[in-house]
Formats: structure tokens, sequence, C-alpha cells
């Protein structure tokens, strides 16, 4: 393989992907992202940018806009929110309380799912 193809930005995407051994909180959704997007033959149709706070976000170039069903260009976060369990615990109440759902909990393993009273 010659070398400049090598040191193409295509491949140095990919290899930071097939690389990423030490991954943050998004488990190297980034660099999935970036990889896929780079090596789209019509060109990326989302892009990492960042947010007038400076957090990284997905955005839809303008060109592109009209092959997706969307009201902006924003797709979203590309940082994953922080996980604990009283986050979780908090969002589980407010799920419950908006779904009318009785039996919705945490379930801290998947056999404690077969119980009578889940996670207790």
């Amino acid at each position: 393989m010659p070398l400049s193809v090598l040191l193409s930005f295509s491949c140095i995407l990919t290899f930071s992907f097939f690389f990423c051994r030490k991954p943050d909180r998004n488990v190297c959704a980034k660099e999935f992202i970036l990889m896929r997007e780079c090596n789209r033959p019509g060109g990326p149709q989302l892009l990492l940018t960042k947010d007038e706070f400076g957090k990284l976000r997905y955005e839809v170039p303008a060109e592109r806009l009209s092959q997706f069903n969307l009201l902006s260009s924003d797709v979203g976060p590309a940082e994953a929110p922080a996980r604990d369990r009283k986050l979780m615990q908090q969002t589980i109440e407010e799920m419950k309380e908006q779904f009318k759902a009785k039996a919705f909990d945490f379930v801290p393993y998947k056999w404690e799912s077969f119980r009578s009273n889940p996670g207790k």
C-alpha cells in the first residue's frame, strides 16, 4: 500500500477508531462517527462541531439538510451525559410518573428481572 494512502485523512480517522483503547464515556462513538462519515462516497452527512460554550455537537451540513426530516441542522450533543445511580433513579421516577408505570424500576442484573420485586 502506498505511503500516500496510509497518510490520507480517512485512513488516519479509521486508524484512530481501530486503535481506540481507552475510551471515555462515549465508548469510542466520536471516533466511529468521524471514521464512518469521512469514508462516505458522497461526503460526510454528519459533522462534529462546537457550540457557543465549546461543547462538541453533531450537525448536518446545510447542503444535506434536505435528506433528513429535521427542523434544524443540530442533531445533538456528541458527549454522553454523566451516568450515576442517583441520576438514573431520578430519571426512572420521572418516567414512572409520566407513563403511569408502577412496576418500572432499576434492575441492576438481568436475572433479577425475573423476580417479583426486581431491584429490591
